[in-house]
């Protein structure tokens, strides 16, 4: 037994023919000061078995290709003989079919060689060294478990690095490409292929829950995975690269020289079916994008990012669906937004409402088919315009307030952007109204719009006013427009059609019996006022108010 300042230590042996390698591990680590103690090092299978009959280390450290008996061999045999020893495959890219062999026959993980630094090595051991508690039924199924989800993790950087190479369509990297992809099954030659892109709804992933805020990631992307992969082997081969846990993208290929058409077929009901038992099996819902089919590997650069393109659509049509690129054609003009949307504290202070702007602005943006990416900096700009109008009334009125939404994250979908920016605009509105517009500087303007919104029903002239906030007529006036961009007449027109407004949303009221509450009660002048403030009739307004409220 080894210890180390009274504690017992975990015994390690080293396998690896590369001498600069395996003098980087014994002597670069400090192994003693975290628990472990190298009984040996080998620099192939024969002299490791030796060492392992001698010594039966706790953890061994292999390298897969070696001279005499490779890493596979020596695992296989360990396993025969009995040695609970566990063991840390070391590799290189290549060496897939290697790595996939020495799992199965019993490696518990491993580590890729370009990685090699003391807190990998030091983070693999520690964490086999917590999973070494006994040998029952149940802890054995964790342990196999464990290994697979270690497996896919490790080989995903495998499929990160053939995507990101098919994404260059560089011809180096298409034939590099093209050798990655045989590892996996896939021949290079005479092959007809596609491109998926699937995207998770974020709030349908419950099920991975572990605790408040903390999601199993690593058994998601794994589920998530092994269910595309297996739906696809029904139709033809492929392989799947985890993006991050929401995003995940399809390589998909079937033999031969295989119709266009026919593969496009093919991969379709491949992404439709991952959809539905994804939602069956996980209870997550998704959406795809997919790309044309093509029969030359120079062509993946297109073929990603028709996929990419193709995804977007979920933007607006929402998840559940496979969207094709063909199309797919998004406007590119977002500018109108950013000028209106400028401007809406001013609006606010003038008495308009920015939630029906907002909505104006929004259709607008979705009938022309804003593309996604803009549609989402548009949307990062309005929530910073809506954070920063709180910001001001929050100040002006000593009184914090939340809107209900998250208003620092964007949305994935126009559904729910256009939710979150309607009602956070309302909200302020109401915010607003609760204290009485007052932010204005002098505060004889102050009291003035008070004064209105206590007395608005009856006939408020200029001169009541003046005298109420003790200054002339002429001097009021000119400071009252100064301040609020709108003479007190019109300012107190403004107010009391939009107090008609909600009257006529919330109310059964005559309109005439409206008008009179508001201080108009010539119905025909109350009418004319209504239009040329709103564009409708109140008529009209009324109208769309209960159509807005059945629907």
């Amino acid at each position: 037994m080894y210890t180390f300042e009274g504690e017992e230590m975990k015994t390690v042996l080293i396998v690896e023919d590369d001498f600069s390698v395996r003098e980087y591990l014994k002597n670069a680590i400090p192994w003693e000061e975290n628990g472990y103690h190298v009984i040996g090092e080998a620099d192939n299978g024969i002299k490791a078995l030796a060492l392992l009959e001698q010594e039966c280390p706790d953890i061994m450290i292999t390298d897969i290709q070696m001279p005499r008996m490779n890493g596979v061999e020596l695992i296989s045999k360990m396993k025969e003989a009995g040695y609970p020893t566990k063991v840390v495959v070391l590799s290189f890219y290549d060496d897939f079919e290697y790595v996939r062999d020495a799992m199965k026959f019993g490696a518990v993980d491993y580590v890729l060689k370009h990685q090699l630094s003391e807190d990998k090595i030091l983070k693999t051991l520690n964490e086999i060294h917590e999973d070494v508690s006994g040998n029952s039924v149940e802890e054995v199924r964790k342990e196999n478990q464990l290994m697979k989800r270690r497996l896919q993790r490790n080989l995903n950087a495998i499929k990160r690095r053939i995507f990101q190479k098919l994404a260059v369509n560089e011809e180096n990297a298409i034939q590099e490409t093209g050798n990655d992809l045989e590892q996996f099954g896939i021949s290079s030659q005479e092959i007809t292929f596609l491109f998926g892109n699937i995207r998770l709804m974020n709030d349908r992933i419950g099920a991975f829950l572990i605790e408040e805020g903390r999601y199993d990631i690593e058994l998601l992307e794994f589920s998530v995975s092994n269910i595309i992969e297996e739906i696809m082997q029904t139709e033809g081969h492929g392989i799947v690269c985890v993006e991050n846990s929401l995003n995940y993208k399809v390589f998909f290929a079937c033999d031969g020289l295989e119709r266009e058409l026919s593969t496009e077929k093919k991969g379709y009901n491949t992404l439709n079916k991952a959809l539905e038992k994804l939602d069956e099996y996980l209870g997550i819902q998704a959406a795809a994008g997919m790309s044309k089919a093509q029969c030359d590997l120079k062509n993946t650069k297109k073929a990603v990012e028709q996929a990419e393109l193709a995804l977007e659509n979920m933007f607006y049509k929402g998840y559940g669906n496979v969207y094709l690129c063909t199309g797919t054609v998004f406007s590119q003009d977002s500018d109108y937004i950013y000028t209106e949307a400028s401007g809406f504290y001013e609006m606010l202070k003038h008495g308009q409402e920015i939630s029906k702007i907002m909505e104006r602005l929004l259709e607008h943006a979705r009938e022309e088919r804003l593309h996604p990416q803009l549609f989402r900096k548009v949307e990062d700009y309005i929530l910073a315009v809506l954070l920063s109008i709180l910001g001001r009334l929050e100040k002006n009125y000593g009184e914090k307030t939340d809107t209900g939404y998250d208003l620092h994250t964007g949305s994935a979908t126009y559904s729910e952007c256009r939710e979150k920016l309607v009602n956070s605009a309302r909200w302020i509105e109401e915010y607003l109204d609760r204290h009485q517009r007052e932010t204005y500087e002098r505060e004889e303007v102050n009291s003035a719009i008070r004064y209105i919104r206590q007395h608005y029903e009856g006939n408020i002239t200029l001169e009541e006013i003046s005298r109420h906030v003790n200054l002339s007529r002429v001097y009021f006036s000119q400071m009252f427009k100064a301040e609020t961009g709108m003479s007190f007449t019109d300012y107190l027109i403004h107010y009391r059609i939009k107090e008609a407004q909600k009257l006529l949303r919330n109310t059964d009221l005559r309109m005439y019996e409206i008008a009179s509450r508001v201080g108009i009660p010539d119905q025909h002048y109350f009418n004319r006022l209504f239009k040329n403030i709103t564009g409708v009739t109140p008529a009209k307004y009324k109208e769309g108010c209960i159509t807005r409220k059945e629907s």
